[in-house]
């Protein structure tokens, strides 16, 4: 065999996870063909997969000597100390192999596995999120059993979705009921291999009914229990189907994770060895992966975790990148599609209802809390909520459409969004009042009305009342300074959480008693990876041109008050700092601009009774 041959066999053992029989393959390449970059490296990385690392970086250093214009070697090597946690060494190899390669994502990723090795997950996950992740299984599969590890140390074992529920399934229709075991036995599997686990448990069960000897019907019915979340009923279902089963490679996989659901790591770790054992053809080969280098992780093994990984990434690198970007919404790096974790979807005529299921029944009766409304643009309703009072605002168009279509809307998802970006934005620790529900009910179809239901912060006021209430004298002037340092370090916050505020004003930031500063109103607010320099300007141009325009400036808030705000806002960061001039160049010169155009809408700056929001 020639040393192509050789290379491709010893990278399909390796893949197998067999390093050692790749090891020796690639030496016989390697004497076939000693000049060949690739044979070089692939036997360097068989070498450390198979406990020779120090050998493995003394040939990469060897590589790098010998092909000095190929800059795969010395990021390979740091890629290595990374993986070995030699932090301390893989600093100055990750700098040499970024000024080798200062673009490539699989440097990328390892810099950012340096940093979760750290301690530091987020921060490295956005980045990698903004810049793309690496398609490289070795890469990815060490960076998302980083992640595993920070979702297990944040959630335990519930960081999944959420499961269905069979809490309002309909009885049985008569013709189910006349149907046969073996019939509704292969429904029940017919609903399980589509998704459907309640119609799976409905058919199952009543198969278990008329055919309790049957170990298979057990099998499929304890997977629907499984994924009906109801982990120990299906450990129960189990235990009755014996050895007898054509399917134990499947029932040892779900007994497996129901036993890691519940938090009982060694026997999911004993019961998915049994699944890899018994599944001979593989079929189930990716979810035992996943599930032991979970359950390792659990277990604080997670150097052992990552081989399972990785297996895990080879075979299904699609679902591992699907992983990450469950893992950046749980995390509140990214905003999810469909209603937030921690929240349950009530649907009934016309209507939805996204509500936490502690506020549901609250939420639904609409009880007043007492004291009275609380008024900004509109009066809004208060409800009473375990812990407290809530808020409910009506969703309403802004600007030019506002005057058109009010509160009516097309996009049924709409409110759906907020509430995701408001939990996403609390998850990345910026102030914002917590999310209690939401309710879209359709007035006619393809047009709806929204409400978005907030927990009341108590005796907060926004940004304009408190400067427009300021005391007289130094007591004022303290107070003006305290309102605007606070504001100051709600933006920057937000701007460095990735939050793109497209109304950011004066009644859009919430001052609490304690001092504190909320950002409230995210309707069509996004959160992003990161937020550009242009953009950051921009906003805090807009949150400056709305206190000229409610008549908070110039008075009481003047140049130099504005001025220390953007320092307060810029501190310790010298990007920002270095841009004040044109920072507050750029207010001035959009405040002449909107000036322009309140003149010719006929708009007048209002005073101390203005309520008027900024609506360009």
């Amino acid at each position: 065999m020639n040393a192509t041959g050789l290379l491709f066999k010893a990278q399909r053992r390796h893949r197998e996870g067999d390093a050692e029989e790749a090891v020796e393959l690639l030496g016989r390449a390697a004497e076939l063909e000693p000049d060949s970059p690739h044979v070089a490296l692939h036997r360097a990385l068989a070498l450390a997969d198979s406990g020779q690392l120090d050998e493995a970086l003394g040939a990469l250093a060897d590589g790098a000597s010998r092909w000095p214009r190929n800059p795969t070697f010395p990021l390979f090597r740091a890629a290595l100390l990374v993986e070995a946690d030699r932090l301390d060494e893989a600093g100055p190899a990750l700098a040499s192999a970024r000024e080798r390669s200062p673009h490539n994502p699989l440097l990328a990723a390892y810099e950012a596995l340096a940093a979760m090795r750290r301690g530091e997950v987020e921060a490295p996950l956005r980045r990698l999120s903004a810049e793309g992740f690496s398609d490289n299984p070795r890469a990815l599969a060490a960076v998302l059993a980083e992640v595993e590890g920070e979702l297990f140390r944040r959630f335990g074992a519930d960081s999944d979705a959420e499961p269905a529920r069979r809490d309002d399934l309909p009885p049985p229709s008569r013709g189910l009921l006349r149907k046969s075991a073996a019939r509704l036995t292969a429904l029940g599997r017919h609903h399980l291999e589509r998704g459907d686990p309640l119609g799976a448990w409905q058919c199952l069960a009543l198969a278990a009914e008329k055919n309790p000897s049957e170990p298979d019907v057990f099998a499929y019915l304890g997977c629907a229990c499984f994924d009906l979340g109801e982990y120990e009923a299906a450990l129960g279902h189990f235990e009755r189907v014996g050895s007898w089963s054509n399917v134990l490679d499947l029932v040892d996989l779900h007994r497996g994770a129901a036993h890691y659901k519940l938090g009982r790591f060694d026997e999911a770790l004993e019961a998915l060895l049994a699944a890899r054992e018994a599944d001979e053809l593989g079929n189930y080969t990716t979810w035992i992966e996943f599930y032991l280098g979970r359950a390792l992780v659990a277990l604080g093994r997670r150097g052992e975790a990552r081989g399972h990984v990785r297996r895990f990434v080879e075979l299904e690198g699609d679902m591992a990148l699907a992983r990450l970007r469950q893992a950046r919404e749980l995390l509140g790096l990214a905003v999810p599609e469909t209603a937030p974790k921690g929240f349950e979807v009530v649907e009934g005529e016309g209507t939805v209802l996204v509500v936490r299921p502690e506020c549901r029944e609250a939420i639904e009766a609409r009880e007043p809390a007492p004291g009275p409304p609380r008024v900004g643009r509109v009066a809004l309703e208060r409800i009473a909520v375990p812990g407290g009072a809530a808020l409910v605002r009506r969703c309403r168009h802004g600007g030019l459409l506002g005057g058109l279509l009010r509160d009516v809307y097309l996009d049924g998802k709409r409110f759906l969004r907020e509430l995701a970006v408001a939990d996403a934005l609390r998850r990345r620790g910026v102030p914002t009042p917590e999310p209690l529900a939401g309710v879209r009910r359709e007035v006619v179809p393809g047009l709806y009305r929204a409400e978005v239901i907030v927990r009341e912060v108590a005796d907060a006021v926004d940004l304009a009342e408190a400067l427009r209430t300021l005391p007289e004298g130094e007591a004022g002037g303290e107070r003006k300074r305290q309102v605007l340092l606070a504001t100051a370090r709600l933006l920057r916050q937000a701007h460095d959480a990735g939050l793109w505020h497209p109304d950011l004003n004066a009644r859009n930031v919430l001052l609490a008693p304690d001092g504190s500063a909320l950002v409230i109103d995210l309707d069509r607010a996004e959160l992003l990876d990161q937020l550009s320099l242009a953009d950051r300007l921009a906003s805090v141009a807009r949150l400056y041109r709305s206190l000229h325009k409610l008549g908070l400036a110039p008075e009481p808030v003047g140049d130099d008050d504005w001025a220390a705000f953007y320092r307060a806002y810029a501190a310790g960061d010298g990007a920002l700092g270095a841009h004040a001039d044109a920072a507050l160049a750029r207010c001035r010169r959009e405040l002449r601009r909107h000036r322009l155009w309140w003149q010719i809408s006929g708009h007048r700056i209002p005073g101390a009774e203005a309520d008027a929001p900024d609506g360009d």
